[in-house]
């Protein structure tokens, strides 16, 4: 059976979550109750803090690089070989990478050109700051003028997402759907997002969103919500 897209992406996906085998610093379990005795550990304030400096050192050594190659640097830089913790900024420009290395299968299949993007969404709620980094892969040269309709099905053309973050990989138009039903799950865990620099649960400014808030939940669906693409690269097959 020949190679897809789906499969080139899911295998990105897979190698993404296992570089960051700390995973998330903003995910979190209020109530540990929920979670497997055996992970407890994993989710508490403390380890949970530790996973928060690692990811804000890694954010302050790399605010002024740009390119995705750098920040990998910088990640290995200050976080070492072996252990990696991130949040979607990070996994995504860790998988950004791996496409990278990945483009001359996906030529094969896309006979004419692509453009493989990391994308941001900001919600627009005053209260909240949330937001989330993507990936996408277009057949076809995607430009800022075509962000509002991101999520639009186009009989033309395929798009698909790769977000390793929320462990996702679908046709673009199918994504709002696949964010609100992994937002749900993840809210039926008990799971909340910790939108501070550090966790205390006693801090008068703690900020812990469920994901089933609509800052996060309607991140995807409202149009209103900003959309910008933070890097990117426009490959042509016949030029090479």
């Amino acid at each position: 059976m020949s190679e897809s897209i789906k499969d080139i992406l899911e295998e990105v996906l897979r190698e993404s979550r296992r570089f960051f085998n700390l995973k998330s610093g903003n995910k979190i379990y209020p109530d540990l109750s929920r979670v497997k005795e055996t992970k407890r550990n994993f989710y508490s304030i403390k380890a949970i803090n530790e996973r928060k400096s690692l990811i804000n050192k890694t954010y302050q050594e790399s605010r002024l690089r740009k390119k995705p190659c750098e920040i990998s640097n910088v990640i290995l830089r200050v976080q070492g070989e072996i252990n990696h913790a991130g949040n979607c900024d990070q996994y995504a420009v860790k998988a950004f990478e791996l496409l990278r290395e990945r483009m001359e299968r996906i030529a094969d299949i896309y006979s004419d050109k692509f453009s493989i993007l990391a994308v941001g969404i900001m919600s627009n709620r005053a209260e909240s700051n949330f937001g989330h980094t993507f990936l996408m892969l277009a057949n076809y040269h995607f430009n800022r003028n075509q962000l509002p309709n991101i999520f639009q099905k186009n009989i033309n053309s395929e798009a698909w997402i790769c977000d390793p973050w929320a462990n996702i990989v679908c046709q673009s138009h199918q994504y709002p759907l696949e964010w609100n039903i992994k937002m749900l799950k993840w809210r039926a865990k008990g799971k909340f997002f910790s939108l501070s620099e550090y966790y205390n649960p006693l801090s008068p400014t703690n900020v812990i969103l469920p994901s089933v808030d609509p800052a996060c939940y309607n991140l995807m669906r409202f149009s209103g919500n900003s959309r910008r693409i933070i890097y990117g690269i426009k490959y042509s097959v016949n030029s090479e």
